[in-house]
């Protein structure tokens, strides 16, 4: 009786260590992934959660909103007439509201869309309460995006991100008239279209966009748009569901914060993005899957004092690296273009009749 009382305990001594090494394995094996998976999202513990389908925007709305909200700036149409007293502060309501911009600097430079206003007719009011005319109004004819300058002091500048970093069905932000944050997610970085005539881009503007699953309201226009981070990321231009990427003023912002003027590269040529036509008859036919084909249907494919067409380029070439940098879906030849000076040569690699060459383009 004895031994096999023994027996037993044995066996079931063997059952209970190997449940608890089980249960050890499944946790470390379980630690891994999610520290793997957290990595993968390259932004820190937030950014990856927001991939998570149970997490729920509110939380991130209560933290984000205090931080975000004080960096923009709402533009108004001046009242008709001003009965609550000599205040002008208390002469600003929703259906004057005209659009909305970033705070770039402390001392009052901000960024909105072109969105046709006349912005020195307009009014800013700050997020404490602040009212001040618009006193400088310059365009920036790539990004469609505009800089305002007002007189201020003590603003509380955005923090920009990496628009490209956020993917398809991340989480963001935009503000709305009453200081709340909006919850909404990215649909798509890259503009794609159906109709051949849209397939042609030219390199001198800015081709993506920031489509966002939701549409707002147009007296949004120029509203930014912040990622989890909290981090601007894009600004609204007001029609629908479609924002510009914050990331193509970076390459000119401190020198125009300097100057107060802004200078751009062109190397004049239209072409379609390969790397956005899989399966159009226009990409079967090419000998690369990737790259810039300059072609425009019907028409010259070069504006006028074109640098493309100085330094050489033809109607069917196609161009498939800027300096060493591969184009494809997510680097767009308008965008790499813009990030250089005017009067700097870029060495462009070309196929053309199914041969390799390199052409120098000195940016006009």
């Amino acid at each position: 009786m004895l031994n096999t009382m023994f027996k037993l305990d044995k066996k079931g001594l063997f059952l209970t260590v190997a449940v608890v090494i089980l249960a050890l394995l499944s946790g470390a094996i379980g630690g891994i992934f999610i520290q793997n998976f957290i990595s993968a999202g390259g932004g820190g513990f937030s950014y990856a959660l927001q991939r998570v389908v149970w997490r729920m925007p509110s939380e991130d709305i209560s933290r984000l909103s205090p931080q975000l909200i004080p960096s923009v700036v709402k533009l108004y149409r001046p009242a008709v007439s001003n009965n609550l007293g000599a205040d002008i502060r208390n002469s600003y309501f929703s259906d004057d509201l005209a659009g909305a911009a970033l705070v770039l600097t402390a001392d009052g430079w901000l960024v909105t869309f072109n969105s046709g206003s006349d912005f020195f007719a307009l009014r800013a009011l700050a997020y404490n309460r602040e009212g001040y005319k618009i006193e400088k109004v310059v365009r920036d004819g790539f990004s469609h995006l505009v800089f305002l300058k007002i007189p201020a002091e003590n603003l509380t500048p955005a923090r920009f991100g990496d628009d490209r970093e956020p993917a398809s069905g991340d989480y963001l932000f935009l503000p709305d008239d009453d200081d709340n944050l909006l919850a909404t997610s990215l649909v798509t970085q890259y503009s794609y279209s159906e109709n051949r005539g849209d397939l042609v881009r030219f390199s001198d503007v800015l081709n993506r966009r920031l489509a966002l699953r939701d549409s707002f309201k147009k007296n949004l226009v120029g509203m930014p748009i912040f990622n989890i981070n909290g981090e601007a990321v894009g600004i609204f231009e007001g029609n629908g569901n479609y924002g510009v990427p914050l990331e193509v003023i970076k390459p000119i912002l401190s020198s125009f914060l300097k100057s107060g003027t802004i200078v751009r590269p062109g190397l004049g040529v239209y072409y379609a993005n390969l790397s956005l036509l899989k399966n159009q008859a226009l990409w079967k036919n090419q000998k690369s899957p990737n790259g810039a084909l300059i072609w425009r249907s019907g028409e010259i494919p070069f504006a006028s004092k074109s640098a493309g067409r100085t330094a050489g380029l033809r109607l069917g070439d196609i161009i498939i690296k800027v300096e060493s940098d591969n184009l494809n879906a997510r680097h767009d030849l308008a965008e790499m273009i813009s990030e250089y000076e005017i009067g700097t040569t870029v060495n462009l690699t070309v196929i053309r009749d199914g041969q390799e060459i390199r052409v120098p383009v000195t940016l006009k």
